[in-house]
């Protein structure tokens, strides 16, 4: 593993973020390929993984959204393989963001739970913010304002707590907040939170930034139906996305804009808007395309362009061909994702499933299916680091007696038959949270926490001793075994072996007095 890295993730991943937001998408592909090459030549698959990621990123600037998830899935492997949850929960953030541009929300939501939950498991709260913020965009595009700032408040309650986190995605979320509630015409909060915004960020240098700023005064002329004043903000939002062209984001806020034009009936600004689309018809998705020849052919309609006009009916009618096309291509690698997450889901569980039987096996006697000596102390010893007020913790050791005679009179056979009983027996006998070992051939040992007076650990002792009085062999009827019992009982903390030898002496004087009995110790 690459230390060196390892160390510096929160620097190389402000270096890829840093590149990200200034779409410097070339460099971030030689740091990526640099980053990949130095993993697999020096077998440090951290420094691979980060690299896959950096490229990923890139992908996701030039809107390959399709190599963006593939790369995704190589990261993913490597997490699983390696346990490298930082990387896992940052490339599944990313995951999230690409399925949800491609209009595929349910596995987007996957993907953000998935990176969300490892996060807030690992403590990583500048992951666990950026997922939120990210849940509350998909929100946000689908036009639940509400539950959208839900999302993005939530964001920001870890941000407030998060010293070290970048300042550009505080910078969003506070631009989110502000958009949706310039959706829900609040514009008492949308003030409010201006205004936290500038005396935060007085020289905010995020492109996302001087878009959603543009957009604000936008809305706000448009609210107030200052008709010149809305004019002249839509013109300048118009070179605001061409300076500082964002994407999804800049062609969202056009079209809405482009829409709003046409409700007034200001068809110029409408085309201004519209034409700038079309000069980025080749990183623009179907989905965006289908809205964009809606509003072309409602404009050419309005001015009266009838050419253009039957130009545009003909794509619109080819978009809308392909756009069933895409709806079952993203149909299908959403059912494909899904199929893979699931079967990534089943193979984990079933791999905690053997764990946690191999670990059961490991602790069990093999033999009489109790608890083995080692795991028995084990279990005990955590319980006997705590005093107890007003119970006991009791010991009990139980030792049959002379079960060398069983043996040599019956046969081994029958000797082994009585053990598996003898341990049936005490499973009935106890609760499910005492501990039950087996620490020797013939010898066993009981931990009970909660005996709440000296009174009650004798009634328990006198039953553990007619139990195995009583005991029936069905392979020897004939044969009869008691067994001496030695108990300690204390109220204080302790440890196993230091409770053992008081137990031991215990069963030393049961033995002396002549067996079939019990005797208690206390301290």
């Amino acid at each position: 593993m690459d230390i060196q890295i390892v160390d510096d993730f929160e620097k190389i991943y402000k270096k890829i973020s840093d590149l990200r937001i200034e779409n410097k998408f070339e460099e971030l592909e030689q740091l990526a390929n640099e980053l990949i090459m130095n993993g697999i030549q020096n077998e440090y698959t951290y420094t691979e993984g980060i690299g896959y990621y950096a490229l990923a990123e890139a992908k996701y600037i030039q809107e390959d959204f399709l190599e963006c998830i593939k790369l995704y899935w190589k990261i993913h492997f490597i997490c699983e393989r390696d346990n490298y949850p930082k990387l896992y929960a940052v490339s599944c953030n990313l995951a999230g963001k690409t399925s949800g541009n491609q209009g595929d929300y349910h596995n987007s939501v996957a993907f953000f739970l998935q990176g969300y939950y490892m996060a807030r498991d690992n403590g990583f709260t500048d992951i666990e913010s950026w997922i939120l913020n990210n849940i509350g965009t998909l929100f946000f595009n689908l036009e639940h304002y509400d539950e959208a700032i839900n999302y993005f408040e939530k964001a920001m309650n870890l941000i407030e707590n998060e010293k070290n986190l970048i300042q550009e995605f505080h910078e969003v979320v506070i631009m989110n907040i502000i958009s949706a509630y310039l959706r829900l015409k609040d514009f008492q909060m949308v003030e409010e939170w201006t205004s936290q915004f500038y005396s935060l960020f007085p020289n905010a240098r995020n492109v996302v930034i001087s878009n959603g700023m543009q957009m604000k005064k936008v809305l706000h002329a448009y609210d107030a139906k200052d008709i010149e004043n809305f004019k002249v903000q839509v013109l300048a939002l118009v070179e605001v996305t061409k300076t500082c062209w964002t994407g999804n984001y800049a062609i969202q806020i056009l079209l809405e804009t482009a829409g709003l034009c046409y409700e007034l009936a200001l068809y110029s600004e409408m085309e201004a808007c519209l034409m700038f689309l079309k000069t980025r018809l080749q990183v623009i998705d179907y989905r965006h395309r289908i809205k964009l020849s809606s509003l072309l052919i409602k404009l050419y309609r309005a001015i009266n362009k009838k050419e253009c006009l039957y130009e545009e009916l003909d794509a619109y009618y080819e978009l809308t061909k392909e756009s069933e096309s895409q709806d079952k291509g993203i149909e299908y690698k959403g059912l494909k994702n899904k199929i893979v997450l699931e079967r990534e889901i089943f193979a984990k569980k079933k791999l905690i499933e053997k764990n946690e039987e191999l670990s059961a096996l490991s602790e069990k006697d093999p033999f009489t299916g109790l608890l083995n000596k080692t795991s028995f102390i084990k279990h005990t010893n955590r319980k006997l680091k705590k005093s107890l007020e007003s119970e006991y913790h009791v010991l009990i050791i139980v030792d049959v007696d002379d079960f060398k005679n069983v043996n040599d009179t019956y046969g081994h056979l029958i000797g082994d038959e009585v053990l598996k009983i003898l341990s049936n027996s005490f499973v009935n006998t106890f609760r499910i949270e005492d501990y039950i070992g087996r620490i020797g051939g013939d010898e066993f040992c009981i931990y009970i926490k909660g005996s709440s007076n000296f009174h009650s650990i004798e009634e328990k002792a006198e039953a553990i001793r007619k139990e195995i009085k009583n005991l029936y062999i069905p392979s020897a009827p004939n044969c009869k075994i008691t067994a001496s019992i030695g108990i300690c009982a204390t109220k204080k903390a302790t440890n196993y072996d230091q409770f053992f030898v008081m137990a031991d002496k215990a069963l030393y004087e049961a033995k002396k007095k002549g067996k079939n009995c019990y005797y208690i110790l206390t301290y």
